[in-house]
This record gives structure tokens, C-alpha cells and sequence, in this order.
């Protein structure tokens, strides 16, 4: 049973949802969820209605889900947490949930957990043309505000691509909700 003040946890599709709750003893903690749909128009409704409508205000709002490589360093099977860019925007994540997450490769099976940014597209980012573009635009518009002690050659620079987390930020940051993104590759 969850009540108002729960987490809550957004996902674009069922896709992502039943993959969540296929391993049932990973999930111990009580929380809500929610389907918003695929892109940024129905994560930014759907979110937004969920929030006025039924004035339940979580305690974080967490976007979990898949996304893709955009820097060469992640691999299928790593997880990125963090924060979400849109064009010029970068929406930090609460510090607080970042905290939480034991980072960097795991030994015993080859994946990873990374701190790092996940950049919202508006368009599907599905092959190396794609990831060039984007990764083009995030230098030109984002770079410094969510990297600022690196240089962009630097190692330890993890962006993954979705099409959700920063209007999920962005809902989350106008009802002063904690938020952080958990992609997986």
C-alpha cells in the first residue's frame, strides 16, 4: 500500500514498467508510478495533470527507464543516474538522490552505474549520425553548466539519450519535487 508522499517513479511505456517489476525482490521500498507516454509533450501532460489533480506531492520523482549511448563509454547493460538537458537547459538532479548509488563498474558481471547527464531529445537519437548531432549540441548549448571542472576530452563524461527526463525535471522542479534520472543503455 503507498500513500501520497511516496516516490514516484515516471516511465514513458509498459515496456519500461513490467522490465521494472520483473525482478520483484530489487523492489523493497513503497512507491508510486506512473505511464506517461513516449516524448515530451505527454511526459510534460501527463506528469503535470498527475501532480494538480490529484495534489498528491511525492516525496522525489524518479525517471526510470531506457535511453541511449550518446558518449562512447556506456555500454547495453549500464545504468546512468543523474540530471536531464534540454537544448540549453540543465535540469541538476537533488544531490540527495545521488548519493545513494554505489558507482562505477561492477567487477562481477561487466556493467556499470555512472553519474551523469541524460540530454532529451525531441527526435529518437537511433544510430551514430544521431549520437554526433546531439552530442554536438549539448557541447555548443550545455556542456560547462552540467560538467564544469571538465574539458570535453575529458574521461568520466557519461550522456545518455531519451525523449522524457527533462520535461519530467522540469514538472518536478516547478512543484519543488526532488528529482534524478536512471537510464539504462
Amino acid at each position: 500500500m503507498s500513500c501520497a508522499n511516496d516516490p514516484l517513479v515516471v516511465f514513458a511505456c509498459d515496456f519500461e514498467k513490467n522490465a521494472f517489476y520483473d525482478d520483484k525482490s530489487a523492489v523493497t521500498a513503497r512507491y508510486r508510478s506512473l505511464t506517461t507516454g513516449i516524448g515530451l509533450w505527454d511526459a510534460r501532460h501527463v506528469l503535470r495533470c498527475y501532480l494538480v489533480e490529484t495534489s498528491l506531492k511525492p516525496t522525489c520523482i524518479l525517471s526510470v527507464g531506457t535511453a541511449a549511448s550518446i558518449t562512447e563509454n556506456l555500454h547495453i547493460g549500464d545504468v546512468v543516474v543523474g540530471g536531464a538537458s534540454f537544448g540549453d537547459r540543465y535540469y541538476e538532479p537533488d544531490g540527495r538522490l545521488m548519493h545513494v548509488v554505489d558507482y562505477g563498474p561492477n567487477e562481477k558481471d561487466g556493467f556499470g552505474v555512472f553519474g551523469g547527464n541524460c540530454m532529451t531529445s525531441s527526435s529518437p537519437i537511433s544510430n551514430k549520425g544521431d549520437r554526433a548531432s546531439a552530442m554536438s549540441r549539448f557541447r555548443k548549448k550545455c556542456f560547462k553548466s552540467v560538467y564544469p571542472h571538465l574539458d570535453e576530452t575529458s574521461d568520466g563524461i557519461y550522456i545518455c539519450g531519451d525523449r522524457e527526463a527533462a520535461a519530467i525535471a522540469v514538472a518536478a522542479k516547478r512543484h519543488g519535487i526532488p528529482f534524478v534520472a536512471i537510464k539504462g543503455i
